[in-house]
């Protein structure tokens, strides 16, 4: 099972701190496998996946609102889909 937690401005899954990503002011966990944020820019996203979210362990999803509006980004990890909110 994935935990996400944010600790002093710190993103941490499953317990390694995340880099390369922007400042995330709040996540909290929403339901299984879907944790839901925001960042210090004021946007909003949503993180998707995992077992608990009825996948497989790669098959991931950010939801962020990039070029025209809200957009689903396949990833293959928890951390990938937070280097992805750097686009």
């Amino acid at each position: 099972m994935t935990t996400i937690t944010l600790n002093q401005n710190e993103i941490k899954v499953n317990g390694r701190t995340v880099y390369d990503t922007v400042r995330v002011d709040n996540i909290e966990k929403v339901s299984g496998g879907v944790w839901a944020g925001e960042t210090s820019r004021g946007d909003t996203f949503r993180i998707i996946g995992g077992f608990a979210s009825g996948g497989g362990r790669n098959e991931w999803f950010l939801e962020y609102p990039v070029g025209y509006g809200d957009q689903s980004i396949r990833a293959n990890s928890a951390v990938k889909c937070f280097k992805l909110l750097i686009v």
